[in-house]
C-alpha cells in the first residue's frame, strides 16, 4: 500500500549588496508555513522584535542572531566546499530556528566518491522535545573525485522519518 502526499515548497534568497532576504513557504493539504529572515553582514538581530517565544520551544536570545547565514547560502557553500575539503561550519537562521551545520571529512573513499558527513546542532528556536533527535541528524554526502559538477553529488541517510538516498539534479 502506498501513500501519496501533495505539498509545495518554495525557498529563495535575494542578495542585494551585503544583505540577504530569505523567504520560505510550504503548502500542504490544510497547512501553510511561511518563514522570513533578513540578514545584513551576517547579523539577523533586526528580526528579533518579530520572534515570539513559544511554550515548549528553546528561547532565542539576541546574540544567537550574530554571525548567521541563510539556509540556501549554507547549501551552496556545502556543495561547493566539499570538493576541496569537507570543512564547513556555520550558524544558520531560517526565520524561526538557529542551528549549526558542520561538514566533517570521514577520510573515506568509496567507489570514486569522497564521503563527508553533515551534522546538525541545535542552538535556539527549536522544539525542546525534539532537541535530542535533531542533534543526532546526520547526512552523508558523496562528492565525486573526478568531477566538480554538483549534479554528480549524492546523499544518503538512515533517518527513519526521512529516508533519503537521492541524486542531486541541481546545476
Amino acid at each position: 500500500m502506498g501513500f501519496f502526499y501533495k505539498f509545495e515548497t518554495l525557498a529563495s534568497s535575494l542578495f542585494v549588496k551585503n544583505t540577504v532576504e530569505y523567504n520560505y513557504k510550504r503548502i500542504k493539504k490544510n497547512y501553510e508555513k511561511k518563514l522570513y529572515a533578513f540578514i545584513t553582514h551576517g547579523n539577523a538581530q533586526n528580526n528579533f522584535p518579530n520572534l515570539k517565544h513559544r511554550h515548549g520551544y528553546s528561547k532565542i536570545i539576541k546574540s544567537d542572531l550574530n554571525n548567521v547565514i541563510d539556509p540556501l547560502t549554507a547549501v551552496k557553500q556545502i556543495l561547493k566546499t566539499g570538493y576541496k575539503k569537507c570543512n564547513f561550519k556555520s550558524k544558520i537562521f531560517d526565520g524561526e530556528e538557529i542551528y549549526i551545520l558542520k561538514l566533517i571529512d570521514n577520510q573515506i573513499i568509496k567507489n570514486s566518491y569522497k564521503v563527508c558527513t553533515l551534522k546538525y546542532q541545535t542552538v535556539s528556536g527549536h522544539k525542546l522535545k525534539r532537541e535530542k533527535k535533531l542533534n543526532n541528524l546526520k547526512l552523508h554526502i558523496y562528492y565525486p573525485l573526478d568531477s566538480s559538477d554538483i549534479s554528480n553529488i549524492y546523499f544518503k541517510t538512515t533517518i527513519k522519518s526521512l529516508p533519503l538516498k537521492m541524486i542531486s539534479t541541481t546545476k
